[in-house]
């Protein structure tokens, strides 16, 4: 039940191994895998709502051992805001590159890398590693990930950065029903826009699979920020009506209570009792390969 990213045009049919005798052919079945799509994010920050586009293909190479994968997508009117609550909305295209590593047993691994670039200036970079193990029914997942972006926006620049540590166990049920428990610490500092945050959330959730076509999956997150509550609910559902086909449903609710409303992408909506609340919804589709 997991999904890994796609790309590259490197396919490796054969590796010959030599250990003291004759020559050993190992078998690394190569396939193609590729994913291409179309999304649509609606966002809605308290008082204010906008939409975004993400056009997106990811193609590559996955044999028996590693996978390498590069792909792009494109972000459409995604919004970018200053120092002073001003916005801009931009169109943002990012191109990555994805190795990932499965030597042996159930011991996973894996590198990425992505570059961004658009409109007002903006640039960004942001690199995640992971490793993970599986065992017959239990698996555990640690991620690491940095980014940096910067923009222009009124004649004055704007430079972020963040970082996020991520834990998880999962533990399969039946063959097509998990549950899982996941920590995340979240650091996100901009001089200019005044942030200056630590976000620590715990979120228990669970994954259901209907006949290899239609997969439920959902979760309940609680934390804190500094001195204030964090919480979040998410849903969504995977339908493949045919096997190259993919359609996506996804609703995201954050909710952050006492919070100085500057905090958050710096703008000044909140309600008069001091919260702040995110709602995003997501439709996708997609062309899949695998």
């Amino acid at each position: 039940m997991k999904c890994l990213k796609t790309h590259a045009h490197i396919c490796i049919i054969m590796v010959i191994l030599t250990w003291g005798g004759p020559a050993l052919a190992v078998e690394m079945n190569p396939r193609l895998e590729m994913e291409a799509g179309f999304k649509t994010v609606l966002s809605s920050q308290s008082s204010d709502t906008w939409v975004y586009y993400r056009p997106f293909l990811d193609v590559g190479c996955r044999t028996d051992y590693f996978g390498i994968f590069a792909g792009y997508a494109a972000n459409l009117n995604f919004r970018i805001f200053d120092a002073e609550s001003a916005y801009r909305d931009v169109s943002l295209h990012k191109t990555s590159v994805n190795l990932v590593l499965h030597p042996a047993g159930g011991f996973n691994a894996g590198f990425e890398f992505r570059y961004s670039v658009g409109e007002a200036s903006y640039s960004g970079t942001e690199y995640t590693a992971n490793i993970g193990y599986d065992f017959t029914r239990i698996s555990i997942l640690g991620e690491f990930s940095y980014s940096t972006w910067d923009y222009l926006l009124n004649g004055s620049s704007t430079d972020n950065m963040s970082y996020a540590v991520y834990g998880e166990v999962a533990y399969d049920v039946l063959d097509n029903f998990s549950i899982d428990l996941s920590y995340t610490h979240m650091y996100y500092k901009s001089d200019e826009l005044e942030i200056d945050i630590r976000k620590n959330v715990f979120r228990p959730g669970l994954m259901a699979g209907i006949n290899s076509v239609v997969y439920l999956l959902g979760g309940v997150g609680l934390g804190w920020a500094d001195e204030t509550f964090v919480a979040g609910l998410d849903a969504g559902i995977n339908i493949y009506p045919w096997k190259y086909l993919k359609i996506s449903l996804l609703y995201i609710f954050s909710y952050n209570k006492d919070l100085d409303p500057d905090v958050i992408n710096n703008t000044a909506f909140s309600s008069p009792d001091e919260s702040y609340d995110e709602h995003r919804f997501l439709a996708g589709i997609s062309f899949v390969v695998r």
